[in-house]
């Protein structure tokens, strides 16, 4: 084949690119694409975002720059996708124009368990014991802002460490590059003297397949930094 196009469901699409642009050696275009809106609603979208995908299958321009998502008129990168609206036509968007990271992480996930676990204001670290006795293999936070927590999940942090589970940090913020700014009370910094690691642009559905991934392929905690962070 020439390019391959791939139908499917908005809701996890964000997280099947990332993984089949993690897996895929060939440099051939590879456009995901799907629907916001049914055939019988007023205005389906399907049919437009299909003939988009083959415009961009049939780009030669297109081989070589890792698994796209043409979707509500825009062509965009798996790497940093998601979804950003339940109810436009536009429903995805890129997390910042940072260039894509091109990784090669082979190694099935079928089978890995990485949580995610939700910080709120306040929050105790209940969910991640109950994530590291449940056996785990690794944990993505839903930061606060860029990244921050409590000192409650600070003090959990440190059992994740001690347990060679690699625990990575993300943000409920949809746009924008994370950086561990500040400490005191938990905040990005905090976490980052215990070991955990700020995933500089993913969000948390992209931030879980991509350590899944790193984990299967059995990367070194240098290697789940660097894969993280941005450039």
């Amino acid at each position: 084949v020439s390019a391959v196009i791939v139908l499917h469901g908005t809701d996890s699409m964000e997280e099947s690119s990332l993984l089949t642009d993690l897996q895929l050696e060939s440099s051939k275009p590879v456009i995901f694409t799907g629907s916001q809106f049914t055939a019988e609603s007023e205005a389906p979208d399907g049919p437009a975002n299909v003939a988009a995908a083959l415009a961009a299958a049939l780009d030669p321009a297109n081989g070589g720059r890792g698994v796209l998502v043409a979707f509500g008129g825009r062509l965009l990168k798996a790497w940093g996708l998601t979804k950003a609206s339940a109810d436009r036509a536009d429903a995805f968007r890129s997390v910042t124009d940072k260039p894509a990271r091109r990784l090669h992480l082979p190694a099935p996930v079928a089978g890995m368990r990485v949580d995610t676990v939700a910080v709120v204001p306040g929050a105790d670290a209940t969910h991640l014991h109950a994530s590291l006795e449940a056996g785990v293999q690794g944990i993505v936070l839903v930061g606060l802002g860029s990244g921050n927590a409590s000192q409650s999940i600070v003090s959990a942090a440190w059992e994740c460490q001690a347990s060679d589970i690699p625990l990575v940090v993300s943000s409920r913020v949809p746009f924008g590059v994370l950086k561990a700014s500040y400490g005191g009370g938990g905040g990005g910094h905090d976490l980052a003297v215990v070991g955990a690691i700020h995933a500089a642009v993913l969000r948390a559905g992209q931030a879980r397949i991509l350590l899944a991934a790193l984990i299967a392929n059995e990367a070194t905690s240098e290697e789940i930094a660097a894969a993280f962070a941005a450039e």
